[in-house]
Parts: C-alpha cells; structure tokens; sequence
C-alpha cells in the first residue's frame, strides 16, 4: 500500500486512487506520474507519495501558490505550501536528517526549523480538541 498526501488546491481522487495504484504494484513514482498525466489541473497541485517499499515521490505545481515546495529524502518528503520564503522546506529536511531519535522528535525537529526559517505566512497555527 503505502500513503497519499495532498494540499494546495486539492484533488480529493488522489487519495484513493494513489492508493488503490499502489497497491496493485505500481510505485510511488509511477502512480503520481499516471495520476498527473490524467488531470488537467496539475500545476495548481502539490502532492506526495510514499510506497510499501519506501520510495517516495512528490510534485508541486507551477501555479501553486508562491513559496511552495517540496523536498524529497530517504523514505520521506517535505511539502511546504503558503510559506513566507523558498528557505524553509530545504531547513525542515535538514533538521529531519540530522535529528537523532523517534520519529516524533525527527518531525517536531522539521516543523521547528520550518518555523524558524520564516513559517507560514497566515502565523503560527495548531490544532486542539475542545474539551
């Protein structure tokens, strides 16, 4: 099988076709190449993939919004979407690189250097639950 991320202005089928390619035993490479030759609108997306085996592969599309990028590493990527400047998916890949530990602190890691190298242009956001 493997995992399907997507942002910028989202095309929902990515999801469950990628997985549904991948897990007929296509790559990561090969199914974002087949989904992105079948969609009109490619160059307003930014999507990333990894498959059962660990390759990856991501995209972003000319006319995403600028300051949108993507990195892609050893078995992972860094997407980076609504940024203030080009310099923090390149300072998020570093910091997972060369983070010992799990991959929660290697994450935390990125997301912090993300946010120091200049972070999202809308500021710092989070989630919660509203018990």
């Amino acid at each position: 099988m493997g995992a399907v991320a997507t942002q910028s202005l989202v095309e929902v089928s990515y999801g469950p076709r990628g997985l549904q390619l991948m897990s007929s035993g296509r790559g990561a490479k090969q199914t974002l190449e087949e989904l992105l030759s079948q969609d009109s609108n490619k160059e307003v997306r930014q999507v990333a993939m990894i498959d059962s085996h660990g390759d990856v592969a991501a995209w972003t599309g000319k006319r995403c919004i600028p300051s949108a990028g993507d990195h892609v590493g050893t078995q992972y990527s860094v997407q980076a979407n609504l940024m203030s400047n080009d310099r923090i998916w390149p300072a998020m890949a570093q910091a997972y690189e060369t983070t010992k530990g799990d991959l929660a602190a290697r994450l935390l890691a990125a997301l912090d250097a993300g946010q120091k190298a200049g972070g999202d242009i809308r500021g710092q956001q989070s989630a919660r639950s509203s018990s």
